[in-house]
């Protein structure tokens, strides 16, 4: 017994800025009143725990969160935030303990403002999304299948990176396929029982919605509109043909030419966040913390690709310097009209990354060309 406390007491010494921050986080969790799009969760998860149908943008995992909503209604943030730690230690020992990455990770504006202020559900989905990667990185199939259905199920954003995950030309991993499909059959099976096909609501509701802040569709559909001259006043229906359309394609080069699982994962969710209609904060998350994981695993080759390397310092740098400023301006409302304007360098800056990660994996191409024999 007397070990086992010295244990403890050694790791939480080791790790004194992930405890601090994690008692930090779980205070800030009940501190902060509800608000953005939580306020929103709560009235949902009490309506459905009440009897009525779901009616929001989410799928069916969204909706059980009304049973510990109904327990407390900051539990179900609790577990969003639990998670998002949870996943940040997991890559903390993935990286062989660097210590930057770890700071980086605990200390992101992202989470702090979007997942312990305003409690976004993003920072679940994120967190399980990183963990399922993990698990399948480290051969436990079952366990990664499931954990993808989870996040899926919740929001339908990481299905665009499990098939790189899942298929290629030499092998189709069918356990932690068959486990992703046992789990989201489970889940959608519950989720008509209780509510009927309601539970499809969230699919139809993200496509119609607006475009907004970081997406180039809000610069377009905003006061600053470049296309007014010519009385078009939205291209917002675009965004979903150009999102399936690039993915089909970079799904297709990867299968086609053996490309990296993982550059393409990121190239592939990289270009969902740059050409998606909704350009909230929130959906940064997962693409931050994807950005740090393939970092990991390509960390020799990036430090010597130094434009792909500022690339990515300076396009985080942005998303993270603004979403600092978006509660300071009270959500961008004021003089200097930030939601105007502020999708059109968002868009330059991306789309440069992205120019540089696609050169990027096609050196790594031909790099393994050169050494596979003939």
């Amino acid at each position: 017994m007397e070990n086992i406390k010295k244990k403890i007491l050694a790791s939480i010494l080791k790790n004194r800025l992930f405890y601090l921050l994690f008692v930090v986080a779980i205070y800030g969790v009940f501190y902060f009143q509800n608000q953005h799009d939580y306020f929103a969760y709560v009235k949902e998860w009490d309506k459905i725990f009440g009897g009525e149908k779901p009616h929001n943008a989410y799928g069916v995992v969204f909706h059980f969160f009304s049973l510990p909503n109904f327990i407390h209604p900051k539990l179900p943030k609790l577990i969003f935030v639990l998670s998002y730690f949870i996943a940040v230690h997991k890559i903390y020992l993935f990286s062989g303990g660097v210590k930057i990455i770890n700071r980086i990770l605990l200390l992101n504006p992202l989470f702090w403002i979007f997942g312990v202020v305003y409690g976004s559900n993003d920072t679940f989905v994120s967190s399980v999304t990183l963990l399922a990667v993990l698990s399948l990185i480290n051969d436990n199939m079952k366990t990664s299948g499931f954990l993808f259905s989870l996040g899926i199920n919740l929001k339908y954003t990481p299905l665009s990176i499990l098939p790189f995950l899942v298929l290629s030309m030499k092998r189709i991993k069918k356990e932690a396929l068959f486990s992703f499909l046992f789990g989201t059959i489970i889940f959608l099976c519950l989720g008509y029982y209780f509510w009927g096909t309601d539970l499809m609501h969230g699919f139809m509701f993200n496509i119609n919605r607006d475009s907004s802040i970081f997406s180039i569709f809000r610069f377009i559909n905003g006061k600053y509109h470049p296309l007014q001259f010519v009385n078009i006043q939205s291209l917002d229906f675009l965004s979903v043909y150009l999102v399936v359309i690039v993915w089909g394609l970079g799904f297709f080069c990867y299968f086609k030419f053996n490309l990296d699982k993982y550059l393409m994962l990121l190239l592939s969710y990289s270009n969902i966040v740059l050409l998606y209609k909704s350009g909230h904060h929130q959906f940064y998350i997962l693409f931050f913390m994807l950005t740090f994981l393939i970092y990991i695993i390509h960390k020799e080759k990036m430090r010597m690709n130094k434009i792909l390397l500022n690339s990515f310092i300076f396009f985080w740098v942005w998303i993270l310097g603004f979403t600092i400023i978006y509660p300071l301006t009270n959500q961008y409302s004021g003089v200097y009209n930030i939601r105007e304007w502020l999708g059109f360098p968002t868009f330059l800056i991306h789309l440069f990354l992205n120019i540089q990660l696609i050169i990027y994996i096609i050196k790594e191409r031909k790099y393994n060309l050169r050494l596979t024999p003939l």
